[in-house]
């Protein structure tokens, strides 16, 4: 990279990770539903929580920045990451999350939830070949197929016009993704997904699945 090319990823990084991300609305009812309950078994939350790709992002992100010093490293999985925090932490931190609107009209909200639905999807997929192929490391791999992509709900959230720019630059123009990126943004997708990875300490199955 260039250090005009580098100067541009940092800065995309210093902007992406100040902005929260809104969660699923269904998700974020569930759980606080869920939390009113006091005996409410962390596992049952823990569920709700997984199937998140942006709720399993702030809690990883948590738990990395309050345990992975005394861990020697990153918990390696979104379970670990509940267990590492449980409910009296929980609580707090879920409780300032807010929902992604309901209206998905705007270009900007369908960006973000085609992001999240190939999370998703990816999800599904790599679950249902594990379970065909019994292997082990299973939650690990899950969770780094949940969270596949972060970079561009990052993206979608933070900056959707330039996003657009380079979605149509692709489909009309022809533009290779990478070189479109490069045209619009100063890095790449994949770049700026490293980054985010390597900054907030993601476990290498997280970082690695993502490129």
């Amino acid at each position: 990279m260039t250090t005009q090319d580098e100067l541009a990823l940092q800065q995309w990084l210093d902007k992406l990770d100040q902005h929260p991300l809104p969660v699923l609305p269904t998700s974020l009812r569930r759980v606080r539903e869920l939390l009113n309950d006091a005996n409410v078994p962390l596992k049952e939350v823990g569920r709700v929580i997984a199937s998140d790709p942006v709720m399993c992002l702030h809690v990883m992100r948590v738990a990395v920045k309050q345990h992975s010093s005394r861990l020697g490293g990153a918990p390696g999985n979104i379970h670990q990451c509940i267990a590492l925090l449980g409910l009296a932490r929980l609580r707090p931190l879920l409780s300032k999350l807010r929902p992604m609107s309901d209206d998905i009209s705007t270009p900007a909200q369908q960006g973000y939830v085609r992001a999240l639905g190939h999370s998703l999807h990816a999800t599904a997929q790599i679950g249902g070949w594990l379970r065909y192929r019994s292997q082990p490391g299973t939650d690990q791999l899950l969770q780094a197929a949940l969270l596949y992509g972060a970079a561009q709900w990052a993206l979608w959230h933070v900056a959707p016009d330039d996003m657009q720019i380079v979605e149509r630059l692709v489909a009309a123009e022809r533009i290779p993704q990478e070189e479109a990126e490069m045209a619009v943004l100063g890095c790449t997708r994949e770049q700026i997904a490293r980054g985010l990875g390597e900054r907030w300490r993601f476990p290498r199955e997280v970082i690695e699945i993502d490129h």
